[in-house]
């Protein structure tokens, strides 16, 4: 073949390398995949938390305001107790107070089973820990006010009418259903047959 003569045409047409390699954008070795997605992992948690950053100071608002706004109410049911005033009838005011309680029970339950199990196991069977879940762990700044109202509301209801107040009546409840589950233990025998 002389320089000045084209080559003779060729069998297969010319074009992009036949390889085994899938198309797509260029993927590296396993290894450098995940350090690329922990990496940005890493930048979506820093963004995560640069957004919970500016948030404290809208919950602490909240939770001010939740206080004010049930503190007031629960004080207002007080007042209306040990005042005597009858603006409403003492039992609709005695169900209000358990109808309260009730609800922000039921709210901190499932809140506390919305953000982890066990939580809301404990919050279930070991119920002054619901309180104790809406002060340290609850996520939601309303809750932290809500808990911190039902505490000061039962401590001063406790304080002010110890004879009507919630917690006696709940407390004197538990004890009467121990002793009668251990009077009928102990008094009625068990007539279990035997073969």
């Amino acid at each position: 073949m002389r320089p000045d003569e084209s080559p003779p045409p060729a069998l297969i047409p010319p074009g992009p390398k036949l390889t085994l390699k899938p198309r797509g954008p260029d993927v590296g070795p396993p290894v450098e995949r995940l350090k690329e997605e922990a990496r940005a992992t890493h930048k979506f948690r820093k963004k995560k938390k640069q957004v919970k950053a500016g948030k404290p100071k809208s919950a602490l608002l909240q939770s001010v305001g939740a206080f004010l706004l049930i503190g007031g109410l629960f004080g207002g049911l007080l007042y209306h107790q040990v005042t005597g005033k009858e603006l409403i009838s003492p039992e609709h005011a005695h169900y209000g107070r358990v109808f309260f309680v009730v609800a922000f029970y039921l709210v901190l339950v499932i809140e506390a089973f919305t953000e982890d199990m066990l939580h809301g196991l404990f919050c279930v069977f070991f119920p002054p820990y619901a309180l104790v879940y809406g002060l340290l762990y609850s996520d939601a700044g309303p809750l932290r006010g809500l808990s911190l109202a039902v505490i000061v509301f039962l401590g001063a209801e406790v304080y002010f009418t110890p004879e009507d107040a919630l917690v006696i009546h709940v407390r004197d409840g538990i004890s009467e259903f121990v002793s009668e589950g251990q009077r009928l233990i102990q008094d009625e025998p068990r007539n279990v047959p035997r073969h």
